[in-house]
């Protein structure tokens, strides 16, 4: 009768090979904790966006009507310039002097360039000199904007509201759209 031997070795190796290493188990539950922590810090924040934007939206539309509710509103449409780029560009501007805000609505703006940005500005037949206020300066995230704005200075008479396109490292602004009352 012959007796096998086998050695403390062989006997641990044959052991090991249904066992999965220590490491590997670290490392796949780590990177399963990290995945599922990264997943519920995104789905967080944008949770945290979607209640700014509600409360944004809430905010703008309380503004809104409270201009709609003075005297004095303005409440126009966009009229296009012959500038291709805002060909289908809607939209309208309100305006209250005596809460000395307003509100802007654009719909199917065309994508910006990086270096590209809107201004608004407000001719004021009462204004001490001909050049127009400041009424906001912005780029649009999506194609749509409702934006609410105030002037630089004070705007007693607005005779127009006119929309720019300015271009950084370019001097002079391309009329998009103009508003009158």
């Amino acid at each position: 009768m012959t007796t096998e031997k086998t050695s403390p070795t062989d006997s641990s190796a044959q052991t090991q090979k249904g066992k999965i290493p220590l490491w590997i188990l670290v490392v796949f539950f780590s990177t399963v904790i990290i995945a599922m922590s990264s997943f519920a810090v995104t789905q967080y924040q944008q949770q945290q966006i979607q209640n700014l934007n509600k409360k944004q939206q809430t905010e703008l539309r309380s503004l809104e009507q409270s201009i709609l509710e003075q005297d004095d509103v303005i409440n126009t449409a966009w009229l296009h310039t012959l500038n291709p780029l805002v060909k289908d560009t809607k939209g309208s501007v309100l305006w209250s002097s005596q809460k000395q805000q307003g509100i802007i609505k654009l719909f199917d703006l065309p994508t910006l360039r990086d270096t590209q940005v809107l201004h608004l500005w407000i001719y004021d037949l009462d204004g001490k000199s001909n050049a127009p206020i400041s009424g906001a300066t912005f780029k649009p995230t999506s194609t749509q904007v409702l934006l609410a704005f105030d002037a630089d200075s004070k705007v007693s008479a607005p005779l127009k509201f006119e929309l720019t396109l300015e271009t950084k490292g370019v001097d002079g602004a391309v009329p998009l759209l103009l508003a009158q009352p």
